[in-house]
């Protein structure tokens, strides 16, 4: 079963934080690691401090590439994200690194500007891997393929899906060219005439 968009962005809010906040063995002091063990704790299942505390670890000490993406800002502060198998993300998103998941995107552009062949819920999926590349600190890179898609999507102020938080573009609108399966369900939920 997979999660809801609102709680993998707070997986990734969350190891985001800790791999900031962590350093030597753990946070900058025990107050901090305890608050948000606090406030995200749950989101792991019944895990322990100590659990909580390893995984966040591991995931910072874990070496780039294969399951595990950096992205580095300017200033150096960096942010890791694993398989996200917790989530449901599908492992085959991940194997290939930062270059496979935009060159997955390219793939569904293109598939979008040929005339999408699936369903509703396929183009769902695809568009779940935007949500990905903006969380995983890709924007810039998705940039060319983005401003592509935008002149494909028709009925940009109907929101057809939500991939993350916020309202970004990628969740409004469908397909100009629309049509067997993706139309019939954009129809049949309400979203075009």
């Amino acid at each position: 079963m997979r999660s809801s968009p609102r709680s993998r962005f707070a997986l990734l809010w969350l190891v985001s934080a800790l791999l900031l906040w962590a350093s030597g063995p753990g946070f900058r002091s025990k107050a901090q690691f305890h608050e948000h063990y606090q406030k995200h704790g749950a989101e792991f299942g019944s895990v322990s401090q100590e659990e909580y505390l390893r995984r966040a670890q591991k995931l910072r000490d874990a070496s780039v590439g294969g399951p595990i993406l950096e992205s580095v800002r300017r200033d150096g502060v960096f942010t890791r994200f694993d398989k996200l198998q917790e989530n449901g993300y599908p492992e085959h998103l991940w194997n290939a690194g930062r270059t496979g998941l935009l060159a997955k995107w390219t793939a569904f552009v293109n598939e979008v500007a040929r005339g999408y062949k699936l369903g509703l819920e396929d183009y769902r999926n695809d568009l779940d891997l935007r949500a990905i590349l903006a969380l995983a600190g890709f924007d810039a890179e998705a940039k060319a393929d983005d401003e592509r898609l935008r002149r494909l999507l028709t009925d940009t102020d109907k929101r057809v899906w939500e991939s993350s938080p916020g309202d970004p573009f990628w969740d409004f609108g469908y397909p100009k060219n629309a049509s067997g399966e993706l139309l019939e369900d954009l129809k049949s939920e309400g979203l075009t005439d």
